[in-house]
């Protein structure tokens, strides 16, 4: 375990050790962080979703706008114009990429949530669970989000090399 881990554990059960100090309500400081944990469950999964919908936007601008033609075999697309499909492709794996950092973001808050209420309520330190059905939205989130990414990589690779 890194210094800075440790650190924040440490951080993290004094800050539930000062709640329990306050109202030494286990129960309540437990229930507290497990609700917190949910609700970024849910802002998870919506800006998950708000994020993928921006990414599928962009992936569909250069078809809709003419600048890629698809004909009835895929073996012979062509670009019409490169130099704006070059760059959406660019532009929408930076928005991969930033989804990616968005949605771990909030899911390292979910697991400090989750690891503040085994601690109020066991006294003992624990590494938070995905398991189950907890994993399935962030499962989710991410191979929708590396399948977008490997087609704007391909999409790139296309305009370049067409």
């Amino acid at each position: 375990m890194s210094s800075s881990t440790s650190a924040k554990m440490e951080r993290d059960k004094q800050l539930v050790d000062s709640l329990l100090a306050l109202k030494d309500d286990r129960f309540e400081v437990w229930k507290y962080f497990e609700e917190r944990a949910n609700k970024l469950g849910d802002q998870l999964w919506s800006t998950g979703t708000w994020l993928m919908a921006l990414i599928a936007a962009t992936l569909s601008l250069p078809f809709v706008a003419g600048f890629v033609k698809v004909p009835d075999t895929l073996l012979e697309t062509q670009i019409n114009v490169k130099p704006p499909v070059v760059g959406i492709a660019l532009f929408g794996m930076a928005i991969c990429l930033y989804a990616y950092a968005a949605i771990l973001d909030i899911r390292r808050h979910i697991e400090g949530n989750w690891r503040r209420a085994v601690y109020a309520r066991t006294r003992h330190w624990e590494e938070a669970s995905w398991g189950g059905r907890r994993r399935h939205g962030w499962n989710v989130l991410l191979a929708v989000g590396a399948l977008a990414f490997a087609a704007f990589v391909a999409l790139f690779l296309l305009a370049l090399f067409d």
